[in-house]
């Protein structure tokens, strides 16, 4: 009978189950363990938290939401209407000139 990785590792499963369970675990925990390191070295990197990283992606997108309403504002402001949660939200009204809206633009 050949010898094929695939026999090997079938005896070892079969004969010594603990330890190819073991080896599993290992595999498993190391490659997360890796991923996990990782990311943190990125962000020792960056020097950031965890915390300040989604803070600061909240933040961008949230720029970047008003800035498009802001254009849409900008673009056609006749048929552009906002919804009361973006008011509220991104403190913005139909009333503003568009020199307001291009000042907040920059």
């Amino acid at each position: 009978m050949e010898t094929t990785p695939y026999t090997v590792v079938k005896y070892v499963c079969y004969q010594e189950f603990a330890f190819a369970f073991i080896v599993l675990v290992c595999i498993v925990f190391g490659t997360l363990l890796t991923f996990f390191s990782g990311y943190h070295w990125m962000l020792a990197a960056s020097s950031q938290t965890t915390n300040e990283r989604y803070k600061r992606a909240a933040l961008m997108s949230f720029y970047h939401d008003k800035q498009q309403l802001l254009r849409g504002l900008q673009d056609d402001p006749a048929e552009f209407k906002l919804h009361e949660e973006e008011k509220k939200l991104f403190k913005i009204d139909e009333s503003l000139t568009k020199a307001q809206v291009a000042n907040q633009l920059k």
